[in-house]
């Protein structure tokens, strides 16, 4: 520890230690000495700063004139290991400290190896903290995902400074370069980071270059609405939109850090802990809520007479919550056919309530037959505990659409006849029994059968050598018969090109082939 103390000493005794704490060499102003920052100096109109950590001078906008300057500085797993007694020593006030990354090819979120670490080191060493998230996001949504990300992380730790968004390309594209989005679109993203992060209660802020603010960010849009962490490596930066920090030097010196590293300035009319008001209450902190979340279900949700409860997962930042511990559900109106609705309520680190509906259908209907009547095809079902109704389709040829035939408005109704099914041909029939739910019909799965006037022992002979295959007019062959075999007949199938095949059946020796006959190549009915 003496060791440590006599090296940072000879440091200050070799540096101009008050510009370490405020910088601005203005002639006309002397230094200012305050209780909670121990050296500040308000700066004039085109003042200049010599900066000890990169040993160049830098001139600050006359817009600054009055203002409070304080040295920070941006860290993130690529400096490894940090003494930040030594850097609080050295005189820097704050740190933005890289939270996490959205992967620039693979789009998965990431966590800084050395976020946690970094944290709770600066905070105990006095060093006022903030994050930034760097993001590869290529819409809004997976922009409010990054935001939510940075949310959950930032349980447990104190934040005095923003949470920004860091909006930059990566060498050889990335897939936000590559996405090639228009400005709007670019904005939009930033936006939406920036919305989700001030509901949290946190202040939002941007970081990005110069020229990115001009080109591909709306400038005028988002310098209006949030703080702006300039980065522009000079020593005069003429930006003219409204910043707050000013990013100015990736090559700076700072003890206790091995390497480069990024130094800032930030500019404030107030004292450093009254700069920016980023900090949360604990309670906020401590949670996230289960409406920044997304809600999936899964499982049949088909009517049984008793509760439906399909299984939940709920997502919150990316990550999979776990019921009973993050989480408990409730559900409501899930017996009978209908709208039922799940409710999510955070439990232990995670707040909050939201709900998702689903449908509960009727059953399928486990039998439907349909067989030739005196006056058409009569078609019959069986009951279907939950239906309040049926609707049945038809349709007239082989590879057409179903119709609408008929509703069946009482659900204990099981039978109906088709009279206007015309003599001889095939139909294709298909039920399904549906509830009424506030006007609105909810269904079941439908069932199918196939039925004609033809009754079921009706026989036919084949009149040559002949094919039946799979489908009508095509498809693989089935079968291939000789002329005068005989053949149980079902009905005339028509194509929607007009042609038309015989639906028969061969049976023989144990064997039975159903299949189609052209019907070109001719048939008796026998």
């Amino acid at each position: 520890m003496f060791n440590k103390i006599n090296r940072i000493m000879e440091k200050k005794n070799n540096k101009n230690c008050f510009v370490k704490r405020a910088i601005a060499l203005v002639s006309a102003l002397s230094l200012v000495v305050s209780s909670s920052v121990v050296y500040s100096e308000r700066v004039s109109a085109s003042s200049t700063t010599t900066s000890d950590y990169t040993g160049s001078t830098y001139t600050h906008q006359d817009k600054f004139d009055g203002m409070n300057i304080y040295n920070g500085i941006d860290v993130s797993y690529y400096q490894k290991t940090i003494d930040w007694e030594d850097v609080k020593a050295d005189g820097i006030d704050y740190a933005f400290i890289r939270l996490g990354y959205r992967g620039s090819a693979g789009g998965t979120l990431n966590m800084d190896t050395c976020y946690e670490t970094n944290m709770a080191n600066a905070h105990a060493a006095g060093v006022k903290t903030g994050v930034y998230f760097f993001t590869q996001a290529i819409t809004e949504e997976e922009a409010v995902e990054e935001a939510n990300y940075c949310i959950e992380h930032l349980q447990g730790y104190t934040v005095d400074m923003p949470v920004a968004i860091d909006f930059e390309s990566v060498g050889g594209g990335g897939r936000m370069y590559n996405a090639n989005l228009s400005t709007e679109e670019y904005t939009a993203i930033v936006t939406a980071f920036c919305e989700q992060i001030k509901v949290a209660g946190y202040t939002p802020a941007i970081y990005a270059s110069a020229s990115v603010f001009s080109g591909k960010l709306d400038g005028d849009e988002l310098t209006a609405k949030y703080k702006i962490w300039l980065a522009h490596y000079t020593t005069s930066t003429s930006f003219a939109y409204p910043f707050s920090f000013w990013q100015y030097s990736s090559k700076g010196s700072i003890d206790g850090i091995t390497g480069n590293v990024d130094c800032n300035f930030f500019y404030s009319s107030t004292d450093l802990s009254e700069a920016v008001s980023a900090v949360v209450t604990t309670s906020t902190q401590s949670a996230v809520s289960v409406e920044s979340g997304s809600v999936s279900l899964s499982g049949s949700k088909t009517y049984t007479g008793g509760e439906i409860c399909p299984t939940t997962t709920v997502k919150v930042s990316g990550k999979n919550l776990t019921l009973n511990t993050d989480y408990v559900v409730g559900y409501s109106n899930n017996i009978n056919p209908g709208i039922a609705t799940v409710t999510i309520t955070g439990i232990g680190k995670y707040t909050g309530t939201t709900s998702k509906t689903f449908k509960i259908k009727p059953a399928k209907l486990a039998k439907f037959k349909a067989k030739a009547s005196e006056n058409g095809v009569y078609l019959n079902w069986g009951k279907l505990s939950g239906s309040q109704g049926f609707e049945i389709y038809r349709k007239a040829t082989f590879d057409g659409e179903y119709q609408l035939l008929s509703t069946i408005v009482n659900g204990t109704v099981y039978e109906y006849e088709d009279t206007s099914a015309k003599s001889g041909n095939e139909y294709y029939y298909k039920i399904r029994g549906y509830a009424d739910v506030e006007g609105a019909k909810v269904y079941g799965k439908a069932n199918k059968v196939t039925g004609s006037d033809v009754e079921k022992s009706t026989k036919c002979m084949t009149i040559r050598y002949t094919k039946i295959r799979k489908k009508p007019h095509q498809g693989k062959t089935l079968l291939k018969v000789a002329a005068n075999t005989k053949l149980k007949y079902r009905g005339l199938v028509t194509r929607i090109d007009g042609s038309k095949a015989y639906h028969v059946i061969y049976k023989k020796k144990g064997m039975m082939v159903e299949g189609y006959i052209a019907r070109e190549d001719g048939l008796k009915i026998l």
